[in-house]
């Protein structure tokens, strides 16, 4: 038993010898093709460090979203898991402020110095729809330097101390404050990318002379806690009559409300297939329209019972506002099925009203929940599904929200 061990060890020493001398040999013979080798096999390796640091901090970022956003008792992990996030992320910050200080100092120097270089650095257009690529652990505005330049609107925000410049272009914070993400999904840092989607200048020059605005209601039967069954002015189609008559009469624009029902069929509620039904109409609507640039899909949520979504603002009890982002993605890719060449353009929209909103009214905003599917927001740039309330808010607490999310999306929308 013995002698086989040895066999074993000396065979074991004779292979590793032949590798490093057939390693060597290479390199004497093929040195430039050797070292392309290595810098590939280390690529391959920084590559793979980076995904899975991503996935971590993704999911890490999920597991916390999920946590608060469900009420969890905290108490009910040991060891108490939420501690280890907290504590994490909040490690994750100092290094991405460390990037940032750093990234900064390079930029000064470099823009002393006239050369080539300093020509191809990383910026971003506002009408820009190809992502730039950020590892987890580098945020959009250690990539971007000084030459980032945020939208309008975005400027305003952080010109009032609302939220710090390094805040908003760290995808991390992002995740963290303004997110869910649903199990059979992912939204990674080359789409939700902060450098790109707050650079997009969302405004236009308001025509009251053509349809610039389309509301509808892929839900048509939505209604609330206190609804009277039949009566329209109580359902979700009343809310946007209210929206409908709000931006046309107090800010001027031409709005197309369509009252299309896709979620009944034969006579009963049938939600499943509305947007595959609804589909052809507003591509219709839009193709015979085409000044219009918003759609906004208006819903109310379906949530527990013993949840009452509500706030008070100048002394109002109000229904709070999710966004909703169909990214059409699965887990770890893109579903080819289920194109969307106005992603970003919908992510960018979704979440500079998001900042808005909570800049402005902070308890009305609830969380920009992201689904695999794609909800026909593939349609326009500056589509949005927006949740006001749900089943258990009154009609007044919904109808207390239509003012205020009028006028935000009159803000985003202005030059």
């Amino acid at each position: 038993m013995r002698t086989r061990w040895k066999e074993y060890i000396v065979t074991i020493l004779l292979w590793t010898a032949l590798i490093f001398v057939t390693a060597y040999i290479l390199f004497l013979l093929f040195p430039e093709q050797t070292k392309r080798w290595k810098q590939t096999a280390q690529e391959a390796v920084q590559n793979t460090a980076r995904k899975v640091g991503a996935n971590l901090q993704q999911y890490e970022s999920r597991l916390m979203s999920y946590i608060y956003f469900n009420k969890i008792e905290t108490s009910l992990f040991d060891p108490p898991i939420v501690v280890y996030l907290e504590q994490n992320t909040k490690a994750n910050q100092v290094i991405q402020n460390e990037v940032n200080q750093n990234n900064s100092e390079d930029v000064s120097l470099r823009s002393s110095v006239p050369s080539m270089e300093n020509q191809t650095d990383i910026s971003v257009n506002s009408s820009a729809d190809t992502p730039v690529n950020l590892s987890a652990d580098t945020s959009a505005a250690a990539i971007t330097g000084t030459t980032q330049v945020l939208s309008p609107k975005i400027e305003n925000i952080v010109h009032a101390g609302t939220f710090l410049e390094s805040q908003i272009l760290d995808y991390n914070y992002l995740i963290q404050t303004f997110y869910i993400i649903d199990k059979n999904t992912s939204l990674p840092p080359d789409i939700l990318n902060p450098a790109v989607l707050l650079s997009k200048n969302l405004t236009f020059q308001k025509d009251a002379s053509k349809p610039q605005i389309l509301i509808y209601h892929t839900h048509s039967q939505e209604a609330f806690a206190d609804s009277v069954p039949g009566e329209r002015s109580q359902t979700i189609v009343g809310m946007g009559d209210y929206l409908t008559e709000l931006l046309t009469q107090t800010y001027g624009y031409q709005v197309i409300h369509h009252t299309g029902v896709y979620d009944m069929t034969d006579g009963k509620l049938d939600r499943e297939p509305a947007y595959t039904k609804a589909l052809p109409e507003i591509t219709k609507i839009l193709q015979e329209n085409p000044s219009i640039e918003v759609v906004i899909d208006l819903h109310r949520d379906g949530v527990r019972e013993d949840l009452h979504l509500v706030t008070t603002i100048n002394g109002q009890p109000t229904a709070k506002i999710m966004l909703f982002n169909g990214v059409c993605r699965g887990v770890d890719a893109d579903n080819p099925e289920l194109p969307n060449n106005y992603r970003q353009d919908n992510l960018a929209f979704s979440l500079q009203l998001a900042l808005l909103m909570k800049a402005q009214y902070p308890d009305l905003f609830r969380v920009i929940y992201t689904r695999p599917s794609r909800y026909n927001q593939h349609l326009c740039p500056k589509s949005a599904l927006i949740e006001c309330g749900a089943q258990t808010n009154t009609v007044q607490e919904v109808r207390n929200a239509m003012p205020i999310l009028a006028d935000l999306i009159h803000q985003i929308l202005q030059p």
